[in-house]
């Protein structure tokens, strides 16, 4: 009886199952389980090896579409993990950013494309680690990046954004990770924290935390903003307090964010320059359509005193089916602005930016323009008054649709420091440095 048993449960093995419901039940593994399996034995190796499986993570994961008739999809993903397998949790998705931004540049913006510098190997990267951080590291998700493309040139336009008014330019570029290391902040608000993107016009940019010692979160992208009031103890001024724009939790979302925008054509593309305006609304009226694009400009605004600068830009196009009869001329521009605590003002004013834009079917005309708002959210929507030009005396409105302006989330020093303090007592609770205050 126990020979029969024995043999019956011999024959429940999964070595004993035909190959192809062995298959269907392997199918089922991840990567790591389907390669352990494959040492099992000769036939599970086989089996293993000839899965779709291999050819689906190859190019889903390791974006790799081509197997060389000389290997099979498993020797093909096997060698991508040697190379990219330390940032596997990550690798996916920096990839598939820097291919969006690839495609989108090669064919918007090809000066900003020919800037992007080729990757660093591992041990380049190591390299400038050691000769700059002090032992610090990057974030993996942050070398995963510089091995794929080291950042670009110092050139403009900069891939990361550039927004132009009247008395301001600025054009973000991403830094190449020597010029980025050999940045390391040692400032009180800033220390650990890397520059990452820089405009070489106002030296203005966005930062990395390396550490959480300042009490930003270990990888936070951010914008500083200094506090622009002066306090003074007697005669001492007090030190700046550095309070803060984020950005992104981490360098993966910040990269794929930007990089989902461009592939969704969200942002604007001007002489080849990207220029981060999003859309707001649109109207039309009397076949003249106003479309409205808005944009945050924290390097012009302050958390502390509270100070939001936005730029917006306007398209007044008209139908190019409509009647010649109706060309018209705009004569003057009425605002009715609402900050987020409800405070209302009105702005009234003669054309836009000193302009008069004459309408004729087919005719598109843009500007781009700023305002403040003491408040992170605020909102501004009006109309235009314009006159026929065959009939002077007779003129109609052309409505602008409520524009919606939100500023980046923000942190005040006070409640970054706060928020040290919070690791610091959590540090030495974990090392019992505060045990002894609970004993009686």
């Amino acid at each position: 009886m126990a020979d029969v048993s024995q043999n019956w449960l011999s024959c429940l093995s999964l070595d004993n199952l035909p190959t192809i419901p062995l298959a269907s039940v392997l199918s089922y593994l991840n990567a790591r389980d389907l390669a352990r399996c494959s040492r099992v034995c000769r036939r599970f190796d086989e089996i293993c090896s000839s899965l779709p499986s291999w050819k689906a993570w190859c190019e889903n994961g390791w974006f790799v579409t081509t197997c060389p008739e000389e290997k099979t999809w498993k020797q093909v993903y096997i060698e991508q993990f040697m190379i990219w397998g330390k940032y596997e949790h990550c690798y996916t998705a920096i990839r598939r950013a820097w291919n969006q931004i690839e495609d989108f540049t090669r064919t918007f913006c090809p000066e900003i494309y020919s800037s992007l510098n080729p990757g660093l190997t591992e041990t380049e990267i190591s390299r400038i680690e050691e000769r700059h951080l002090k032992g610090l590291s990057l974030p993996l998700d942050v070398k995963c990046s510089y091995r794929i493309h080291n950042g670009q040139r110092l050139v403009s336009p900069g891939l990361i954004g550039s927004m132009s008014i009247s008395s301001h330019y600025q054009s973000e570029s991403l830094l190449d990770l020597n010029v980025a290391s050999s940045g390391l902040q040692h400032r009180d608000g800033l220390r650990n924290c890397l520059l990452i993107s820089l405009c070489i016009y106002t030296g203005n940019g966005q930062f990395i935390a390396l550490t959480d010692e300042e009490g930003h979160i270990t990888g936070e992208i951010f914008w500083p903003s200094p506090d622009r009031s002066i306090i003074m103890v007697g005669s001492e001024v007090i030190p700046v307090r550095m309070h803060k724009f984020h950005s992104a939790l981490c360098f993966t979302d910040w990269l794929t964010e930007f990089a989902d925008k461009l592939a969704n054509n969200c942002y604007s593309v001007i002489n080849q320059e990207i220029f981060k305006f999003e859309f707001s609304s649109e109207a039309t009226t009397e076949g003249i359509t106003v479309r409205t694009t808005t944009s945050f400009l924290p390097e012009l605004s302050s958390v502390y005193p509270p100070l939001f600068f936005f730029t917006y830009r306007i398209s007044i196009s008209m139908d190019e089916n409509w009647p010649i009869s109706k060309k018209c001329q705009l004569t003057t521009r009425h605002w009715f602005i609402t900050q987020g605590d409800g405070v209302k003002t009105e702005v009234h004013g003669e054309g836009v930016v000193g302009l008069y834009p004459v309408m004729t079917p087919g005719a598109v005309t843009e500007y781009v323009s700023c305002t403040t708002f003491q408040t992170p959210t605020g909102s501004m929507e009006g109309y235009y008054v314009f006159k026929y030009l065959d009939n002077k005396s007779e003129e109609f409105h052309v409505r602008v649709p409520c524009m919606n302006f939100k500023s980046l989330p923000f942190v005040q020093a006070e409640d970054r420091i706060h928020r040290l303090g919070r690791i610091k007592l959590r540090e030495a609770l974990d090392k019992g440095e505060g045990g002894s205050s609970m004993v009686s």
